[in-house]
């Protein structure tokens, strides 16, 4: 018994296995310690159910992109598995791909430095955090960075090992479209790769890994010039996003609006710059304060020099930073807002850097790296064990919802998951403030549950004034979900 557990021991000694392990054991603590899934899960599951039910139609009229709920319809249909329970494995596996992936990509350049790649993907915030969500992004994460890993770990890459890596770019798209920024980062790492010496290699390396690609773009011209537009909704968004001229006209507009808000009129003509210079600079402070405490080691000369060395030694990762930052900078100017979420693809990348700085200043300042550790298994362990207040109260709802309601009776739900939690599917809803100020007709709507503190008298004496009469309120101490009968219906 003994000698099998040493032997188990030495096999996950090895980084790339331990970071898989210590992914899952992550992640799976972080789902037992969940109560209920976030919307994004919740609004996926549901319409994998409603393909499993009622076809693949239904998930291209409720979304855009469904390919997530697609999967897991498929899976479902192979293995009978629940849809929530598939969605919970391909998180944990998608989670554990990524980390090793990355500390992969470590371990081929400078194995020296993979143990600290393991520690980095297993503790830094910004993606960790998200270990109990079922999102998009794991997917996304996942097929990204094993596109990073065969491609910086391959000379000659052949037809065969193309093909398979334009497939992991096309499962990336079809997690989250902006995975096509891999696409041209491979390209000019292709082109600018030292390890090839002949031109014409580095343009069979390019073909290799750009021939369906290019078949596609062709495909997509044609069809433009026939039919004058793409006809799926979630392309011509992004298509719109990255427009420069119609980046170019939001900044326009922002800075103008920005002039006649803030400036005086001898400073007009400085609006957009430092409105552009704004959008840029709080991007790079956001993207340094997601990096976490690594972040502190950039304020000394000896960490800035060991990450730009670094950088040139990780080509494909520094070339791909420098994409999808720009993806980073035109979503936010056109969007107006940029999250840890849609940020955390930069950090990811960031990984083979940060590990082979960690590895060269732990040569100089030991202590001050041994200290960094232990503040990242703290970190490692805060991202997956939650102290804060459980949502019960929203299963206590929903089973109120199941015992008094019936399932044609028109509900408003502030948040959809207790409609979900309840088997009444996941509803888009309007805004409370809209609902209950009457942007919305309330009389449509013959119950309606709302999320507010507890005792909220503020929203009593509204409802009263509306003609809401309290039917039951459930609470978790912290928050109270109150459910209302619309006697005015």
């Amino acid at each position: 018994m003994n000698t099998v557990v040493e032997q188990g021991l030495k096999y996950f000694k090895e980084p790339v296995r331990l970071a898989f392990l210590g992914s899952v054991i992550l992640s799976l603590i972080a789902f037992l310690g969940f109560v209920t899934i976030g919307k994004d899960g919740a609004f996926y599951i549901d319409i994998a159910q409603s393909v499993s039910r009622d076809g693949l139609h239904i998930a291209f009229e409720r979304f855009n992109w469904p390919w997530y709920s697609i999967l897991i319809s498929l899976i479902h249909s192979l293995t009978s598995l629940d849809h929530e329970l598939i969605a919970m494995v391909l998180s944990v596996l998608f989670m554990a791909g990524a980390c090793s992936c990355v500390v992969a990509t470590v371990k081929n350049k400078t194995p020296e430095a993979a143990y600290w790649a393991v520690l980095l993907v297993l503790s830094i915030p910004v993606f960790n955090g998200f270990r109990e969500s079922i999102i998009r992004d794991t997917g996304f994460w996942f097929f990204v960075l094993l596109t990073v890993w065969a491609v910086s770990t391959s000379i000659h890459i052949g037809f065969i090992r193309g093909f398979a890596i334009q497939l992991f770019i096309l499962a990336a798209a079809l997690f989250r479209l902006e995975a096509v920024f891999i696409i041209p980062a491979v390209f000019v790492y292709l082109l600018v790769d030292g390890r090839v010496i002949s031109i014409k290699d580095r343009f069979l390396n390019v073909f290799s890994v750009t021939y369906i690609f290019s078949l596609i773009a062709f495909i997509g011209i044609v069809y433009i010039l026939i039919k004058g537009g793409l006809s799926q909704e979630r392309i011509d968004y992004y298509f719109n996003l990255v427009n420069p001229y119609k980046v170019y006209q939001t900044l326009l507009l922002k800075s103008d609006q920005f002039a006649k808000a803030s400036l005086l009129k001898w400073s007009y003509s400085d609006a957009g710059m430092i409105l552009f210079f704004g959008f840029l600079f709080t991007l790079i402070i956001r993207l340094l304060e997601y990096a976490g405490v690594f972040s502190l080691f950039l304020l000394s000369g000896a960490g800035r020099r060991s990450f730009l060395v670094s950088a040139s030694n990780y080509k494909i990762n520094s070339i791909s930073m420098f994409f999808y930052f720009i993806v980073l900078l035109t979503f936010f100017i056109q969007v107006g807002f940029i999250n840890s979420r849609y940020s955390s693809m930069f950090v990811w990348l960031a990984v083979p850097m940060m590990s082979i700085t960690l590895y060269e200043l732990n040569k100089g300042f030991p202590k001050l790296t041994k200290a960094f550790v232990i503040v990242s298994i703290l970190f490692m362990f805060a991202n997956v064990i939650s102290t804060s207040v459980k949502k019960t109260h929203y299963l206590e709802a929903a089973e109120w919802i199941m015992e008094h309601t019936n399932v044609e009776d028109t509900i408003y739900y502030e948040d959809s998951r207790i409609a979900y939690y309840a088997g009444r599917g996941y509803p888009e809803m309007p805004d409370v403030n809209q609902v209950l100020e009457g942007e919305v007709e309330r009389a449509r709507f013959k119950y309606f549950v709302i999320e507010a503190s507890v005792k909220d008298q503020e929203l009593l004496s509204k409802a009263a004034t509306l003609n809401l009469h309290l039917l039951s309120e459930k609470t978790n101490g912290k928050k109270t979900l109150y459910i209302f009968k619309n006697h005015s219906q």
